[in-house]
């Protein structure tokens, strides 16, 4: 009898152990399956740095690092669906690596917000604070969601560790200007603007607050200044790690794009004219390369550069306007005009094209006109202290002097210190009945 019980022990135990083995061996072989991807309009460079990181998967279908990799590849380059199914993977093998569900939770956010919570979540508690760019994006997605003190616990958690952190700190605000809490977000948007990360949101926000509170001159300067701000980002070491993985046109025109705005032009030629030579159906690179070319002052080769992206897209209003850009330089005003009314007619609320539109007009005398356009670019953008005081002068000689004056004194709220609009002004009153 005893022997019996043991036999049927070992069996079961024999049993367990084959089926363990059934699931282990399915587990490996769904492991070695890569996400299917279509080939067709994969930047070439794109595929080879594919291929590359799938090799290494094939190699080590056990390696979490070789799943993730794959996985930020393909989300360097937009394939963000199948970037989900390769970090699930990673995570199956290193369930400890914070970087795995945070670009599943970025990849997720755009269109599942929901979904990519619980991803951002685990990426939070797995990185603590350090890096803090999974607890404050977790922080801002629960925010857009109206989940307003789950995200307010979030922000809390990064202060706690670094009391003026800028990115939290505007957190807590927008959270305050929701809840009509008007003077609190006032007082932590003081504070956050301080860092130049922040500075353009914080800005933002701060024109909102003043216009609800019926305060329109500090709105508008607000709205002003954040236009000339730069925004460097938040510095997310793992985004910087996916960007770095970034091959082909897209690498090129990041790079490309970067040089601009430190003004090296002539780099960004070098650059924009390899990734012409590579991807001519590039609609970006031509217009970049224009762009670049319009700096140089080489207005010959900026307008080629723009004929070849106008072919490629006849409607794209930014090459339009670049267009009407290069005509201006050469004073071809008549010309120009042409070309940034096309543009208005791309995008209607384009505003630098119906500024630009409303100087030729005035270089070709055509002052009601100009006018015109003029108060198209300020509705267009509140704020344009350059828009408000040409459309002020304008009226002003056209007799119009309450109006002048009343745009004259806004351009002058928004730029104190500007000597030629104090002038104007000076000149509107001293006309006044």
């Amino acid at each position: 009898m005893m022997r019996r019980r043991l036999l049927g022990l070992a069996l079961t135990a024999g049993l367990l152990l084959a089926a363990a083995g059934v699931w282990l061996g399915l587990h490996r072989t769904r492991a070695r399956e890569l996400p299917e991807l279509r080939r067709d309009g994969i930047d070439s460079a794109v595929a080879r740095a594919i291929e590359e990181a799938s090799a290494a998967v094939r190699g080590n279908p056990e390696s979490g690092a070789a799943w993730g990799r794959l996985g930020m590849v393909l989300q360097a380059h937009d394939l963000l669906t199948e970037s989900c199914a390769c970090f699930d993977e990673a995570s199956r093998w290193e369930p400890r690596e914070a970087r795995w569900p945070y670009f599943a939770g970025l990849a997720l956010t755009p269109t599942d917000p929901q979904g990519a919570v619980p991803l951002l979540s685990r990426a939070a508690d797995l990185a603590g604070n350090a890096p803090d760019a999974p607890r404050l994006k977790l922080a801002e997605v629960l925010f857009e969601l109206g989940r307003i003190r789950e995200s307010e616990e979030q922000f809390r958690r990064v202060l706690a560790q670094e009391p003026e952190h800028p990115r939290a700190t505007l957190g807590l605000a927008r959270i305050a200007f929701q809840e009509g809490r008007n003077e609190r977000s006032l007082a932590l948007l003081l504070r956050s603007e301080r860092d130049l990360r922040a500075r353009k949101a914080s800005k933002l926000l701060l024109a909102q607050i003043y216009l609800r509170l019926g305060d329109r001159a500090s709105s508008e300067r607000e709205r002003a200044e954040a236009q000339a701000c730069d925004d460097p980002g938040w510095g997310d070491p793992y985004l910087s790690e996916l960007r770095r993985l970034q091959r082909g046109v897209k690498d090129l025109l990041v790079r490309a794009d970067l040089l601009l705005g430190k003004e090296r032009y002539a780099e960004a030629v070098q650059i924009l004219e390899e990734a012409a030579r590579g991807y001519p159906d590039s609609v970006w690179t031509w217009i970049l390369l224009a762009r670049a070319r319009i700096k140089l002052r080489d207005i010959p080769p900026a307008q080629d550069a723009l004929r070849r992206a106008l072919q490629l897209e006849p409607s794209s209003a930014e090459a339009l306007f670049r267009m009407g850009v290069t005509f201006t330089l050469q004073e071809a005003y008549a010309d120009a005009t042409g070309w940034f009314r096309k543009a208005i007619a791309a995008k209607p609320d384009f505003a630098r094209a119906h500024f630009n539109l409303g100087y030729c007009l005035q270089q070709l005398g055509q002052r009601r006109a100009a006018i015109e356009s003029f108060r198209a670019a300020v509705e267009s953008e509140p704020g344009n202290a350059e828009a408000e005081g040409l459309l002020g002068h304008l009226l002003t000689l056209e007799g119009d002097l309450g109006s002048g004056a009343e745009h004259l004194r806004r351009a002058l709220e928004l730029d104190p210190k500007n000597a030629w609009l104090r002038q104007r002004l000076a000149e509107a009153e001293g006309r006044s009945p």
